[in-house]
């Protein structure tokens, strides 16, 4: 369980770049990207990662974002993402995601991968 509570601290860490700077290890903060560049697909955590520690995958991401939005990009994209975590979040208190396995686990693959 330490382990977990270490991991989770890292992953908290890493979402709260924006602010942390030089406190931060950036190498460490990498493995958190994700397959489309981006970390946590928050576009101001990215933009933070890529101020501290240039990677070409996020800087894709964020001008895939700045040519699709304009000056004005979404706190989280992909958009559909909080829609399909909600739906996920109902199966479950629902007590009925047993019957969608396979789709939670695409869904939440895609998301945290």
């Amino acid at each position: 369980e330490a382990g977990d509570h270490s991991y989770g601290r890292k992953a908290y860490m890493a979402y709260v770049t924006e602010g942390l700077g030089n406190l931060l290890e950036w190498d460490e903060i990498m493995m958190f990207q994700r397959k489309n560049g981006s970390f946590f697909n928050c576009p101001s955590t990215t933009a933070a990662t890529l101020v501290n520690h240039y990677n070409d995958k996020a800087l894709q991401y964020l001008n895939c974002l700045v040519s699709k939005f304009g000056s004005a990009v979404p706190t989280v994209y992909p958009l559909n993402i909080y829609c399909q975590l909600s739906w996920v979040d109902a199966l479950e208190k629902m007590g009925i995601s047993q019957y969608f396995v396979s789709e939670i686990k695409s869904i939440l693959d895609t998301t945290y991968v």
